[in-house]
């Protein structure tokens, strides 16, 4: 199973982000339920941005898959 998704992963990053559209367009089955966040996230020049959770997503990246 899975969905094919083309992103940047920032490996020095401790988050990645994804957008609400491409979470939008998630099969129901690949689409973790959003839970609720306390944290906020700052840019690289240092506005905040908006988040509305998070959730666990298993990636496959150079055919390895990480959590």
């Amino acid at each position: 199973m899975g969905c094919d998704v083309n992103f940047l992963v920032d490996t020095g990053s401790g988050y990645s982000i994804l957008s609400e559209d491409l979470y939008a367009v998630l099969p129901a089955r690949e689409k973790p339920k959003i839970e609720a966040v306390d944290k906020r996230i700052r840019t690289a020049s240092g506005d905040l941005l908006p988040i509305k959770g998070f959730a666990h997503f298993k990636v496959k990246l150079a055919g390895e898959v990480v959590e």
